[in-house]
Order: C-alpha cells, then structure tokens, then sequence
C-alpha cells in the first residue's frame, strides 16, 4: 500500500512539473522516468498522466477513469477522441465559440451534440468537472468497479447494458497497467 502511494506521489510531481515546464512552453520528455512506463497500448500512454492526476486530485480511480475513456472513444480511434474528447461528453444545447465549441453527430441515439476541446488535459479537467455533480456521488472511490457502478448508476450514458460493455475494459486496462 506504502509503495502505491509513493508511486502516485512520484507521478503527482512528475505532473505538475510537467504542466509547469509546458506553461513556459519546454518541451517535456517523460521517457527517462522510470516510474511511468510505456506500455503496448497508445491510448493508455497518451492518457495515462491526466487520469493519474484526475485520482490525485479528485479521486477516481486510474482504471475506471482510464477504461471508461478507452470505450467512449474506441480505444483512441473515435472521431470525438481526435477532437479531444476523451470520454463523449455531451453538451446540452449547441454552442459556439472556441471554448464549449459543439459537434454534433449522428449515433445510436439519434443526432447528438458533443463538445470539442482544444486539447485532451481540457477535456479530461471537464470529465472531472462533471463527475462532481451529485448524481455522482461515489465516484470517488478507492474500488475501481464500484467507482465505475456509481457512474454508470448516475447516468453517464443511455444503453443499459453500459457497466456490462465497460467491465471487461476495465479488466483489459489493469492487465495493460499491471505488466
């Protein structure tokens, strides 16, 4: 347990170093990190760092997060992933304007507006934006499955069968993140 934390203590100071050194526009270069490996799946190493922070700073479990997003976006092969959204988040009405821009597309329900983001850390501070309403609750959670429930169980998407399509994700992400 002792060495877990480390390791997202470790990860936490990668991160903000990270986001510090990008402000002042230097290039950042993980590769030498040992604690944060590259794996055999794109997807999980292009996100790896924003769902370490977004269970640092709000509480969501890695896999959940991370495995959520591989299915919303087809594993990183989605039209919306490639307009940065991550994990399909939806908008409520059309906007427009750089920020809160909208796409809309035509899926299993029918014609649907999703939001477009002007990079994936954007998009991953509005996945924990939106976990925050209280429809929510029990998200943050230290049991990744149970977290996932409490998400599924708060309406993040229509289909019924959504936990069911999500669970064996979430077994693939731990076996990826375990090697």
């Amino acid at each position: 347990m002792m060495k877990k934390y480390a390791v997202l203590l470790f990860g936490a100071l990668i991160i903000a170093l990270c986001f510090k050194l990008q402000k002042t526009g230097a290039a950042v270069d993980l590769g030498h990190f040992p604690l944060i490996k590259k794996t055999r799946n794109k997807f999980i190493d292009d996100n790896y760092l924003h769902a370490l922070e977004t269970e640092r700073s709000f509480g969501v479990p890695v896999i959940t997060s991370l495995s959520q997003g591989a299915m919303e976006s087809g594993w990183g092969k989605s039209k919306l992933y490639n307009l940065n959204n991550v994990h399909c988040i939806k908008c409520k009405k059309h906007k427009t304007g750089i920020k809160g821009c909208c796409i809309t597309i035509n899926n299993s329900d029918g014609i649907s507006a999703f939001k477009v983001y002007g990079s994936r850390k954007e998009s991953w501070d509005a996945y924990v934006k939106t976990l925050s309403k209280s429809r929510y609750n029990g998200a943050v959670n230290d049991n990744y499955i149970e977290s996932a429930k409490f998400i599924a169980k708060g309406g993040w998407a229509t289909e019924h069968d959504y936990i069911e399509r999500w669970m064996p994700i979430m077994g693939k992400v731990k076996n990826i993140l375990d090697e």
